[in-house]
């Protein structure tokens, strides 16, 4: 098989010749070629791509999934509020070889101001960027397109996602600043519903733009689901204020023919029988804190399970460590078929090279399935 046939035959819960290697890949690109967060995010594209590929080779060319250089364009292009975006946060680069952008999270956004968004919309909330930038990931949406078709249809690997949404709620947790949206939850329920009633017809259409605009052999829908999970909100709040708006995702997503890939950062556990409730479609729980093992019981005979080798582990512990993890990964989750060996949500940029290759060489020792 290749790595695309081997990709999607676990996603359709069946076994593969061997379990699917596909950690999530974003700035350790950088790390590993060898270039700073600066030239990786800043520079020019063609070099972002370049370090992809020399990652992809430094392995062994044994990687199942890649993943566009994503960091650049939440950066400077993502007009529709989402957890990131250049549009309403500043960023922070480093300039350093084993580091990643980041954010900085400054509440924008007052409940007072629902009013006026209903009014005017989103864009009275973004900030000044030069027009040079935008222009520039504009021009880079066509070199994603060169990115698909050599990754997808010359080398057959899949590729992460072109595609993203994010649940109304939240969303407004990184424009209202986690202490404000966690008091607005409580005290002003209605307030918070109906705001998302109103964002989630721009966020769906934000998507199926994303969408037609896309050539991707894999089909794979984004879904960020990382503060409203059990870690941040109670059951009650994600029934009324996360679950009614995810359904509509997965119902366009399912429409289109396209897979949901559920990005779990958190913790999840507590909320699985919820996801038993989702219409019948194709799925992968991308999980990182949650109980995989107990995801694997649960939802296993429906869902695609995918993880889950955490950052902490990635970065401080030993080889041996790792591989041993993997291999009851493995033995556990990859029982019958239905599961992708991954990182929990992506690859610590600063990982050690070979424990990255310890992921990779327990999944090509263990993940062989029987003939």
């Amino acid at each position: 098989m290749n790595s695309m046939e081997r990709f999607h035959t676990a996603v359709i819960l069946k076994e593969p010749d061997r379990v699917p290697i596909a950690p999530l890949m974003d700035y350790y690109y950088a790390n590993c070629a060898g270039i700073t967060a600066k030239e990786y995010v800043l520079g020019d594209f063609k070099t972002a791509m370049d370090a992809v590929k020399k990652t992809y080779w430094r392995h062994g060319g044994d990687l199942d999934m890649v993943h566009i250089p994503i960091g650049r364009v939440y950066a400077f292009f993502e007009p529709i509020p989402a957890a990131h975006s250049g549009f309403y946060s500043p960023l922070k680069v480093p300039n350093s070889i084993g580091g990643s952008l980041q954010f900085i999270e400054e509440p924008i956004l007052d409940i007072s101001e629902f009013d006026l968004i209903y009014e005017e919309g989103f864009s009275r909330l973004w900030r000044p960027l030069p027009l040079e930038k935008v222009r520039k990931t504009q021009i880079e949406f066509l070199q994603i397109l060169d990115f698909v078709e050599y990754w997808e249809n010359k080398m057959n690997v899949p590729l992460y996602t072109l595609t993203a949404n994010i649940t109304p709620l939240e969303t407004l947790s990184y424009l209202c600043g986690i202490q404000k949206w966690s008091r607005y939850i409580h005290k002003y329920p209605e307030k918070m519903k109906e705001m998302c009633d109103f964002m989630i017809k721009g966020l769906l259409a934000n998507d199926l733009f994303l969408k037609k605009i896309a050539r991707s052999r894999s089909k794979h829908s984004y879904v960020c689901l990382e503060r409203v999970s059990a870690s941040f909100i109670s059951p009650k709040i994600f029934e009324e204020l996360v679950f009614p708006y995810l359904k509509q995702i997965v119902t366009m997503n399912n429409r289109l023919g396209y897979i949901n890939l559920f990005h779990m950062d958190t913790d999840w556990t507590p909320f699985f029988e919820y996801f038993l409730e989702l219409p019948k479609g194709r799925y992968i729980l991308h999980l990182e804190n949650s109980d995989i093992f107990k995801a694997k019981e649960m939802l296993g005979d429906r869902f695609c399970i995918m993880g889950n080798v955490n950052s902490t582990l990635q970065k401080l512990g030993t080889p041996k460590q790792i591989e041993d993890y993997c291999k009851r990964l493995i033995e556990v989750c990859g029982e019958g078929g239905g599961f992708i060996l991954s990182s929990g949500c992506e690859i610590a940029s600063d990982a050690p090279f070979e424990n990255v290759q310890a992921i990779i060489n327990a999944g090509k020792k263990y993940g062989v399935y029987r003939k």
